[in-house]
């Protein structure tokens, strides 16, 4: 899912961790901005290092 900006990303992040249910094998732990499509998006892997 695409988001326009980081703050309606990171709502969307605090708003999946705050209704977590027991049994998900992966939840969504910090949001980056897309270089394909310069949008917001979640993931569960975890940051990477800008080179």
């Amino acid at each position: 899912m695409r988001f326009r900006d980081r703050i309606a990303a990171t709502l969307a992040l605090a708003t999946i961790q705050r209704n977590d249910r027991p049994g998900r094998d992966k939840l969504e732990a910090r949001v980056y901005r897309c270089p394909s499509c310069a949008g917001w998006h979640l993931t569960s892997g975890k940051s990477r290092v800008a080179r």
